[in-house]
Parts: C-alpha cells; sequence; structure tokens
C-alpha cells in the first residue's frame, strides 16, 4: 500500500516517547485512570497536533503513525505493560494500571513492551 515508504522527521524512539507521554497525561487527568479508545485517540489527536511529524499534512496525526507502524491504537497499547484494555460489546476502553508511586518520565522511559500478547506467562 506504500505506507513504507513514508519518511517521518521523527525518531521512533522519540515518536514513542511523545505517544506515551500523551497517553499518560491524558489517562492520569481522569479521574478513574480510564478512557473510551475513541476519546482517547481524539484527545491524541488534538493534543499533539503541534508537532510536525511528516512533510505532509495529511501523516501529521500521531494514531496516523501508531497506525502505520503498529496496526492500531488498540494493538500499541496491548503490546505495552503499564497499560490494560478491556471490551465489552461495543465499547473498548484503555486503562492505566496501578503506576501511582512512580512518576511520569519515569513510567514513559520504563515503558516496557510485551514479550508475547497475552498477559498471563506459562513456564513449563
Amino acid at each position: 500500500m506504500g505506507h513504507n515508504q513514508i519518511k517521518w522527521t521523527i525518531s521512533e524512539e522519540k515518536a514513542l516517547r511523545l505517544i506515551h507521554k500523551t497517553i499518560l497525561e491524558i489517562l492520569l487527568s481522569q479521574p478513574k485512570r480510564y478512557i473510551s479508545l475513541k476519546e482517547l485517540s481524539f484527545l491524541l489527536n488534538n493534543r499533539t497536533r503541534s508537532y510536525h511529524i511528516h512533510p505532509q499534512k495529511k501523516h501529521n496525526r500521531l494514531t496516523k503513525y501508531i497506525s502505520i507502524k503498529y496496526g492500531s491504537v488498540s494493538k500499541f497499547v496491548e503490546s505495552f505493560d503499564i497499560y490494560e484494555i478491556k471490551r465489552e460489546k461495543s465499547n473498548v476502553t484503555i486503562k492505566l494500571r496501578d503506576v501511582e508511586h512512580i512518576s511520569m518520565d519515569h513510567l514513559v522511559d520504563s515503558c516496557i513492551k510485551r514479550i508475547t500478547s497475552h498477559s498471563d506467562w506459562v513456564i513449563v
């Protein structure tokens, strides 16, 4: 589809830091530390619209970057341990795991990618 030819003006590490920082700010501003996926996508684009991550205007949204690099926002969120995704009928919510005792900078620095897509481990 030509998505691999897109030239981003931001490094992958810098983009990950920006995405995690923005998602964490959004979730920490919520009273119960969760938000619907649609609202998260809207706020993510709204709060980061001043960043120019691509020379063409149509690719300057973080959700576009996430969907091209990771498949979708929900797949991105599922691949990191500090977020939890809950699916109920037609509503998908993103929740921040219990990380009250850790600072924002430490959370952004320590976003560890999951080894498997499953949250349970089986040791054989």
